[in-house]
C-alpha cells in the first residue's frame, strides 16, 4: 500500500482534477440520491432546483434543508474517493496501513486494506470547498456544513 499525503494531491495541480473529477461526480449524485430517498416524502423533496451547493447558485436559503445537501453532498463525494481509493482506482493512493499490527478492541488485531479515509477528505474538501467563493456568513454556513458532511 502506498502512502498519501495531501502535499501528493497538491503537487499533481490541474490533473488531479482530470483524475479525481468521475469518481468526485459520483459522490456528488449519491449524495443527491439519498437526498431524494430521505425526503422523498416530505413536502420539501430535496428538488433539482436545490441541488446547485454555490451559495450564489440555486441554495440561496440559510435553512436546514441547505445545510442537509451541503452535508450529504460532501459526504457522498468523501466516501467516493476513499472507497475509490482503496479499491485501487488511483495511482497516487491505495490502503491506509498505518494502523496494521496494533491492537483494537477486545484483542483484535489490526491488518489487511482499511480505507483511506484522509485522502478521501482532503480531495472531497479540495473540490467540495472550491464552490464556496464568497467571504460571507452563507459562504461560512456552507463550509461548516460541508465540514459536517465529511465527519459524518
Amino acid at each position: 500500500c502506498q502512502a498519501w499525503s495531501v502535499n501528493n494531491f497538491l503537487m499533481t495541480g490541474p490533473k488531479a482534477y482530470l483524475i479525481y473529477s468521475s469518481s468526485v461526480a459520483a459522490g456528488a449524485q449519491s449524495g443527491i440520491e439519498e437526498c431524494k430517498f430521505r425526503f422523498a416524502w416530505d413536502r420539501w423533496n430535496c428538488p433539482e432546483r436545490a441541488l446547485q451547493l454555490s451559495s450564489h447558485g440555486g441554495l440561496r436559503s440559510a435553512n436546514r434543508e441547505a445545510a442537509f445537501v451541503h452535508a450529504i453532498s460532501s459526504a457522498g463525494v468523501m466516501y467516493t474517493l476513499t472507497r475509490n481509493c482503496s479499491l485501487g482506482d488511483f495511482d497516487n493512493c491505495g490502503c491506509d496501513d498505518s494502523r496494521n499490527g496494533q491492537l483494537g478492541g477486545q484483542g483484535w488485531l489490526w491488518g489487511g486494506c482499511s480505507d483511506n479515509v484522509g485522502f478521501g477528505e482532503a480531495i472531497s474538501k479540495q473540490f467540495v470547498d472550491a464552490l464556496e467563493t464568497g467571504q460571507d456568513a452563507r459562504a461560512a454556513m456552507n463550509l461548516h456544513n460541508n465540514e459536517a458532511g465529511r465527519k459524518a
